[in-house]
């Protein structure tokens, strides 16, 4: 049984975690709108831009966008830029 465990001890350590991210469809207002990107309200992302990075969370789905909410400075944020799921729980 101890062998067993190890087994799965060591696959679990050299697994790669899987990155969700998607990419930035629009801005309007004070809310950032993504594409593609599988994540639950309440998941904590990064904006990935070209003049630095901006935490945000997301707040909300609107058809295929997940309604992003910065927690910085919006000011070049724009349509393409990557953003990347930090931080959430998936439910099964």
């Amino acid at each position: 049984m101890n062998s067993l465990l190890e087994d799965y001890s060591s696959m679990i350590d050299s697994a790669a975690p899987m990155e969700l991210s998607g990419a930035v469809q629009e801005v309007r207002g004070l809310a950032v709108r993504v594409v593609d990107l599988p994540v639950p309200i309440g998941a904590m992302v990064r904006i990935v831009t070209g003049s630095g990075d901006v935490d945000g969370q997301v707040v909300g789905f609107d058809q295929d966008q997940t309604i992003v909410m910065p927690f910085g400075d919006m000011n070049g944020i724009g349509r393409g830029d990557v953003v990347i799921a930090q931080q959430f729980h998936q439910t099964v």
